[in-house]
């Protein structure tokens, strides 16, 4: 199973396409000089668990046991991030 650039690895087998998550950039709040209070620096990441036909029902209870506070009632992950304040 090869790395490539239409899904992310998340195991020694296991992929999820990129189709599936939703991967948005909005402006950050806080310090960090006019360039981070101007551009969409704080990166967020929805991807549907409960929707997701790329992991088996034992790999999202894992995930769920894990990840439970991330995840909304509608089991979406969200996952944010601006502490580098680039989108990179």
């Amino acid at each position: 199973m090869s790395d490539g650039p239409d899904h992310i690895r998340v195991g020694p087998r296991t992929r999820i396409p990129l189709s599936e998550l939703d991967i948005s950039a909005t402006r950050s709040g806080g310090p960090g000089g006019q360039h981070a209070n101007t551009s969409s620096t704080k990166v967020e990441l929805r991807w549907d668990l409960n929707g997701s036909p790329s992991l088996s029902a034992e790999e999202k209870a894992r995930v769920r046991k894990e990840l439970g506070n991330r995840i909304s009632r509608e089991g979406v992950l969200r996952l944010t991030d601006a502490s580098t304040r680039s989108q990179h």
